[in-house]
């Protein structure tokens, strides 16, 4: 959905009188329509009331609390223990010692905080930053004669562009993307790319692109020939693929996990202009949260498509409207 859309269902849900279940990785969306989350988490269903910043901040406080009474908890148990240990065979001390290990026995059982596995990459260091980037002159596009989608298009950009493209669906948003990325040529006008430019393109479709008999390390060697199966492992675990997923066909992988691999793919590539239409697709919230605090710290030139508010406030500075 574009933009125009997502305000309008938005705007019907907060009308609508019955009951709505709704699965979304749009944090915006969850904090306008949402009263209660539930958090599926190790096997539990855990409900919260409020929208999804809500849910945020309790969690967050819920899990300082468990940590700190685990922490109590176990210096409680390891001082406990110490006076058993110590005068358990004492005759004078039995009694005590009995007393202390049944209050270690009542001693409630309480889990240690685990981190979960945070997504966490950095876009690696371009080899060159040539400024402009590339530069469309009077450009314009159209796939059948006297139709166009696109007229008279002038964009600079530089490694220091950090571009939010924005129209409704059907308006010509990835057709420019496709332009500068080289995949359609002008029906006139002219793009004029510095010789050391290096595009890493994300479509929307990327994922149809994978060889799904084919494995992660596989893809990324096609890449890099000379890349050691250990050096391959080490970069694709910073894109959540870790032990035997490396070496598993990518076939039955979720759309998220193909996202991963073909955004793994671009990064591993050290573009200096990123093309980004519709990039968290199929990425949960972590993923999306990663993909943004990596665009901040990038060195080179960003433009991207995205129906993700929050996204867009996180990496742009600056829009065009298709």
């Amino acid at each position: 959905l574009d933009f125009e859309t997502v305000v309008w269902v938005e705007d019907w849900l907060k009308q609508y009188a019955g009951v709505l279940i709704v699965i979304s990785h749009d944090r915006d969306f969850l904090d306008n329509i949402c009263t209660h989350i539930i958090h599926l988490h190790q096997k539990k269903a855990t409900n919260y009331t409020g929208n999804y910043s809500a849910f945020l901040r309790l969690q967050a406080e819920q899990l300082a609390h468990q940590q700190a009474q685990y922490e109590k908890n176990e210096k409680t148990r390891a001082h406990l223990q110490k006076f058993i240990d110590r005068f358990g065979a004492k005759a004078t001390k039995a009694k005590q010692a009995q007393s202390r290990v049944k209050a270690l026995e009542k001693l409630e059982d309480i889990a240690p905080v685990i981190a979960e596995n945070e997504f966490r990459f950095n876009f690696r260091e371009p080899e060159r930053l040539p400024d402009p980037l590339i530069r469309l002159d009077h450009v314009s596009f159209h796939y059948v004669a006297d139709k166009p989608v696109l007229e008279n298009v002038n964009l600079t950009i530089t490694p220091e562009t950090r571009l939010g493209v924005l129209g409704r669906n059907g308006e010509g948003k990835s057709t420019l993307i496709k332009l500068i990325a080289g995949e359609h040529a002008p029906t006139s006008g002219e793009i004029i790319a510095s010789e050391h430019l290096r595009v890493g393109y994300f479509s929307q479709h990327q994922v149809e692109y994978l060889n799904l008999d084919a494995d992660p390390i596989w893809h990324l060697t096609q890449l890099d020939a000379e890349l050691t199966t250990q050096e391959a492992r080490n970069f694709l675990g910073s894109f959540g693929f870790h032990g035997g997923k490396v070496t598993e066909k990518i076939a039955p992988f979720s759309g998220g996990e193909k996202a991963r691999l073909a955004l793994a793919m671009i990064v591993y590539q050290k573009p200096n202009l990123l093309l980004l239409d519709e990039p968290t697709n199929h990425l949960d919230i972590e993923m999306r949260e990663a993909i943004a605090l990596a665009l901040q710290a990038y060195a080179g030139g960003v433009l991207m498509v995205s129906h993700d508010a929050s996204l867009l406030k996180l990496c742009c500075d600056q829009f065009m409207l298709v």
